[in-house]
């Protein structure tokens, strides 16, 4: 019976490490990139399109899709929208307020291809950061 106990508790100890260390590394890459970010210079954008993706049984997530032009070069850019939310009809409102307004977004000026839009230029809080696109269960739905 004890055996069984302290097996349990190592499952669950060693589940608790890594989840902190997945939680560390995904905060820290948030974090570097931020601040890399808030160094570019700044460009006009247009969001285009939004989507909803399953994230893997965890919830829908809204993804909106951004365009920007850098010395007479048009570039694309995603934006995850901050939370998670049950069911993906509700995701897609999310969306709604912001399909075909302007925004602010910061480009790497070594690789235009490269932007983040920035809470402190309007983004309404940090990116969510998907597990993967890979998990969504059914065809990605683009509203232009």
């Amino acid at each position: 019976m004890s055996i069984d106990i302290n097996v349990n508790l190592v499952i669950y100890v060693a589940a608790a490490i890594l989840g902190a260390i997945i939680f560390v590394i995904r905060w820290m890459y948030w974090r570097r990139t931020d601040s890399r970010a808030k160094r570019w210079p700044m460009a006009n954008a247009n969001i285009q399109s939004s989507s909803e993706i399953n994230d893997g049984g965890r919830g829908w997530i809204t993804r909106l899709e951004y365009a920007y032009e850098v010395n007479a070069e048009f570039y694309s850019g995603t934006y995850w929208l901050p939370g998670r939310c049950t069911q993906d009809y509700l995701a897609a409102e999310k969306a709604k307020k912001w399909l075909h307004q302007k925004i602010v977004v910061r480009y790497n000026p070594a690789k235009p291809e490269e932007s983040a839009f920035l809470v402190e230029d309007g983004a309404p809080g940090r990116p969510y950061i998907p597990r993967t696109t890979r998990t969504q269960t059914g065809p990605i739905q683009l509203k232009l």
